[in-house]
């Protein structure tokens, strides 16, 4: 499930599990790194970087403590990076994989574009981080780079194209790490005792598309080096359409392991399935109101949301069972979202169980809440003349009472009243109205 969905659930009942609901990995991110111009080609040593090539950079998205030790391919789920036009592979520096680049050397002509995979680290010296992230300026391009085999004055990775975000002059994507991993071994990639790499990320061969369905890197694990804890997995240039499948492996800070793949056509019980992992995005639900909302959906597809998310008691035992609810809650959050006569942790059970006949007997009042759903206030607009006190209470979806105020009225058939709901978090709520004579009860959304 992911994020969003999750959001959208604490949002409505406060239950607290939000590693429950997304797991360790969050999402995955495609970082434009920087867009190569016409000096950039102009280096004849490299190989041959064209005009217009774009350097991606892909991230995996963590919770905090979680870290990623493996990425791979096996024979129920591939390792595809591929691109309707060949990979930039640096001619005589280039490397397999970020770690084994030396940081002398990114400071030659377009070295720093290199195609590469890694877990963190995109040099020896570095961790790889979104520049957006990175606040320690920059060691390449400009008047850091040696300007290619051309001599070009000013040096080169200079372009300012905006769709790069922000310049390599002002922000690289490197810092010095706090932590680097250790043990790493790989598969698949690399000729194991020539060392020779014929796939997209060695120089021996220029190629589109790397599948392999036994291949992997792998290490102690990687952490992002941010708060944000978004791992570098890796780098990689063309000028065509870039495309992947990912599956990795990610260890929580407890050191359980889990494994997520891109695709279910063989789903093994230890698999989570991400549609993130998938790129470009699938199109797919992405309304986080229906069971088929998924965020990795890069766009809506028609006829996809199927079936409207209804949250409620699942128990036929308990008195506010709801016989149309099918969100799949685990037990504990199901036990606390019914509710049973006389044991209903504190909650209101007239609210939690309004068809129980144990309210006050006069619950007729006539009213309605505009707008719905509200925003940092809310309107009750009433239909019948209001006497003596009147109390506005608003309660979540567990019956609790979150909110009391004493609000008037003036004293005509046609009433409107407004109750500030700003502190309220964004969720679904009740509200009742009681006066001396009366009480009514109304649903609403707070945005």
């Amino acid at each position: 499930m992911s994020m969003k969905k999750c959001l959208f659930l604490g949002m409505m009942l406060s239950l607290g599990f939000s590693t429950w609901c997304f797991g360790q990995l969050e999402n995955i991110i495609v970082e434009i790194y920087y867009i190569s111009d016409q000096y950039d080609a102009t280096d004849t040593t490299c190989g041959h970087l064209e005009e217009g090539s774009v350097t991606y950079r892909i991230y995996a998205d963590l919770v905090k403590g979680s870290k990623v030790t493996k990425i791979y391919g096996d024979k129920n789920h591939r390792l595809k990076i591929a691109s309707t036009e060949p990979f930039f592979n640096h001619k005589t520096e280039g490397v397999s994989f970020g770690k084994d680049l030396s940081k002398s050397r990114l400071k030659e002509d377009v070295v720093a574009l290199d195609t590469w995979l890694t877990l963190s680290m995109p040099s020896k010296s570095h961790v790889g981080v979104q520049k957006i992230n990175d606040a320690d300026g920059s060691i390449i391009g400009g008047t850091n780079n040696d300007g290619g085999s051309a001599g070009i004055s000013g040096g080169l990775l200079v372009n300012t194209d905006t769709d790069a975000g922000i310049p390599l002059t002002t922000a690289d994507g490197l810092l010095t790490p706090h932590f680097t991993p250790s043990n790493w071994i790989d598969k698949g990639i690399v000729e194991f005792g020539t060392g020779n790499d014929s796939t997209i990320f060695g120089s021996l061969v220029s190629d589109t598309v790397f599948v392999s369905y036994d291949a992997f890197l792998g290490n102690s694990g990687a952490y992002g080096p941010t708060d944000e804890n978004r791992v570098l997995l890796a780098q990689l240039t063309t000028k065509g359409d870039l495309s992947f499948e990912l599956n990795l492996v990610v260890s929580d800070s407890t050191g359980k392991t889990y494994t997520y793949v891109a695709r279910d056509s063989i789903l093994l019980p230890d698999e989570l399935l991400r549609s993130y992992l998938k790129y470009p995005l699938p199109c797919g639900c992405t309304d986080p109101n229906y069971l088929e909302f998924d965020k990795g959906f890069g766009c809506e597809k028609a006829g996809a949301c199927k079936t409207p998310i209804v949250i409620g008691c699942m128990d036929p035992a308990a008195c506010n069972y709801n016989s149309s609810a099918n969100f799949p809650l685990d037990a504990s959050s199901q036990v606390a979202l019914c509710c049973y006569p006389g044991s209903c942790n504190d909650r209101d059970i007239s609210v939690v169980c309004p068809n129980l006949s144990i309210g006050d007997p006069k619950e007729d009042l006539m009213f309605a809440l505009f707008p719905n759903p509200a925003g940092p206030k809310v309107e009750i607009r009433t239909y019948t003349i209001l006497h003596g006190n009147i109390t506005c209470i608003v309660y979540d979806m567990f019956g609790r009472s979150v909110m009391e105020k004493q609000v008037s009225s003036n004293g005509q058939n046609s009433n409107t009243i407004s109750v500030d709901v700003s502190l309220l978090s964004s969720g679904s709520y009740i509200l009742r109205l009681l006066t001396d004579e009366y009480t009514g009860t109304q649903w609403f959304i707070k945005k």
